[in-house]
């Protein structure tokens, strides 16, 4: 009976959205150990892009797949712009001050690869090519383009992801075109497991976020 309450709980096919973006922000700034606020804003926001982008191609209605994103992506980066703003962290101003070329050019480098992930299901079907090394090498090279500051935490929370759907039972694709697909086969999205892990990476982050003051604004380059 215990182990049966036990399976039920790991059983599953992949992890919640919400759990990916609090585990890749947690997991940022425990490893890039911000040294001020400004850069501790960036962090959070670089993981939550990185734990959020894997599952754009998740097959689901256009409806509900509207709602996920802006729920769970575009209002996070809309309170983070929000804190920029009010304590003049200069985040947005150092991003707008270096608009051209380059810039241009890896912003139509990303939202191609955001399109193709999200849209070519003949080849970038879920847990393929958006889960996978190659993905995040090229993300990564697109963002460096457009704001080299965010790439860290963008690349640490794209892994995590990446790592955190290895203990499903779906398996990711990580080595992408190839068809090699770990898989662990222990958690269940919005199960309890998840749920736990969830809330301990909310604690983590708050816990390593207290007592950063809005007092810094960004390195000039």
């Amino acid at each position: 009976m215990v182990w049966a309450n036990i399976e039920q709980v790991f059983e599953g096919r992949h992890m919640n959205s919400r759990t990916h973006m609090l585990v890749g922000a947690a997991l940022s700034v425990a490893l890039l150990r911000p040294l001020n606020a400004t850069a501790l804003l960036i962090d959070i926001a670089g993981g939550f892009l990185g734990g959020w982008i894997c599952d754009v191609d998740v097959n689901t209605k256009t409806e509900a797949k509207d709602y996920f994103f802006g729920v769970d992506i575009i209002l996070p980066l809309c309170v983070i712009a929000f804190i920029d703003r009010f304590c003049s962290l200069g985040i947005i101003d150092h991003i707008l001050l270096r608009l051209g070329p380059k810039s241009a050019l890896g912003i139509s480098c990303f939202m191609a690869l955001l399109v193709l992930g999200s849209q070519w299901k003949v080849l970038c079907r879920h847990r393929t090519f958006m889960h996978s090394l190659l993905a995040v090498g090229l993300f990564s090279c697109a963002l460096e383009l457009v704001f080299a500051p965010l790439v860290p935490s963008f690349f640490i929370g794209m892994v995590a992801h990446i790592l955190l759907d290895m203990t499903n039972k779906m398996g990711v694709q990580v080595l992408y075109p190839l068809s090699f697909k770990p898989c662990l086969g222990l958690f269940k999205s919005d199960g309890v497991a998840d749920t736990a892990i969830r809330l301990c990476a909310l604690v983590v982050l708050v816990y390593l976020a207290q007592g950063f003051l809005p007092v810094n604004p960004i390195v000039q380059s």
